[in-house]
């Protein structure tokens, strides 16, 4: 995820979903076995699932993204590795992992944090989409 050249200074998140080509559902043991095989980077945090919904996850980067190089771009993950527990059933599938970053500026702005002081969620805060210019 790399902030665009003349951004603002933003924080981060990765909305990650996971499904089957074709509509067939993920079960909640699949998406357990799929996010252990995922080679997921450093400054990422989980954020708590409040609707349940297994089959979305939000992380959230722990560093404001900048203008400055080497401090533009988040790797949230590097490479799946699928579970040969699976087996012949699913060989014929094909498994869909969308990542949907959004961002929110910096300044004036206070992520909600847990205990630990790890980014957790933005509040009330409702990302608008914009055309890249």
């Amino acid at each position: 995820i790399t902030l665009q050249d003349g951004s603002e200074n933003a924080y981060i998140r990765a909305n990650v979903t996971y499904s089957w080509d074709g509509g067939a559902a993920i079960t909640p043991e699949e998406v357990s076995a799929l996010k252990a095989g995922i080679n997921w980077q450093d400054g990422w945090v989980e954020g708590p699932d409040a609707d349940g919904d297994y089959t979305t996850d939000t992380y959230y980067f722990q560093n404001i993204l900048t203008d400055e190089a080497g401090a533009d771009t988040a790797s949230l993950f590097t490479q799946v590795t699928i579970s040969a527990s699976w087996g012949n059933s699913v060989a014929n599938r094909r498994l869909q992992i969308t990542v949907e970053a959004e961002a929110v500026q910096a300044d004036n702005f206070t992520p909600e944090t847990n205990e630990a002081g790890q980014i957790v969620g933005w509040g009330n805060v409702t990302p608008e989409n914009y055309p890249v210019q």
